[in-house]
């Protein structure tokens, strides 16, 4: 199936391509030009693809696993401060209290 869809997309191509010679929209050295461009647009395409399989995609592993350690360290840090942030706020809550509850007794204290 795919192989028959192949062959009717290249044959779409030539006559594509001969409609556009005949219509003198594009010359037979520009059309040369754009597919020696097309060409080594996919070489290079290729070329790349391999390069960063072989090349880059260690070097992407390696900054994946820093960047996983760094959110590790980013969420424990994260949840350090809202932990101490809880604490003081239980510590200013009680402190108040405490203090509500010390005026209270010196005013029982000066006034009987």
């Amino acid at each position: 199936m795919a192989m028959g869809s192949i062959f009717v997309a290249s044959e779409l191509l030539v006559v594509l391509i001969g409609m556009v010679i005949m219509t003198q929209l594009l010359s037979g050295d520009q059309l040369a030009s754009g597919i020696w461009r097309v060409l080594w647009v996919l070489l290079i395409g290729i070329l790349a693809l391999v390069l960063s399989k072989s090349v880059m995609l260690p070097i992407l592993k390696c900054g994946l696993l820093e960047l996983r350690r760094i959110v590790r360290w980013f969420a424990v840090a994260v949840l350090a401060c809202m932990l101490s942030l809880i604490s003081i706020h239980l510590l200013i809550a009680k402190l108040s209290k405490w203090r509500v509850t010390k005026q209270k007794q010196t005013k029982e204290d000066v006034w009987p």
